[in-house]
């Protein structure tokens, strides 16, 4: 092998290492959450809520600034006393906030949910099907 093809061979690999270092940083940077949502009562409650839960995918923090559910005719905007926004969750963390389901026109809101992030980005909900019959609410 001469040196010209030895030279073009660290060549490529700091190319190809600098590319993946870059693909890395996006990856890292990139924000993933899992949004579910589902209705239950709560304890002490005899007035059933729609709950939305938010678990943090990403590899860094996530800020929490708007949670609502999407209906037809209306936004239903979730401001919760007991869950302030904004709210960070730390990765693989979860959190999770609730209203009255009596504010909505139709009883299936697991699909309605929204959470938007710092970033601006929003996530939709989808159902929740991996619930136990009663138990804490995360966060």
């Amino acid at each position: 092998m001469d040196i010209r093809s030895l030279a073009s061979n660290f060549l490529k690999l700091g190319i190809v290492g600098a590319i993946a270092k870059g693909a890395l940083s996006l990856y890292e940077r990139r924000q993933r959450i899992k949004v579910g949502a589902h209705t239950a009562v709560k304890v002490g409650d005899v007035n059933p809520k729609a709950f939305i839960n938010v678990v943090n995918r990403s590899p860094t923090d996530v800020e929490v600034v708007r949670v609502w559910f999407e209906e037809d005719r209306a936004t239903i905007e979730v401001a919760n006393p007991e869950r302030p926004l904004p709210h960070r969750l730390r990765p693989e963390e979860s959190w999770e906030t609730w209203c009255d389901l009596s504010l909505f026109a139709v009883p299936n809101v697991e699909r309605l949910g929204r959470v938007q992030l710092s970033s601006g980005k929003v996530f939709k909900s989808q159902p929740r099907r991996d619930l136990a019959p009663y138990g804490v609410i995360p966060g």
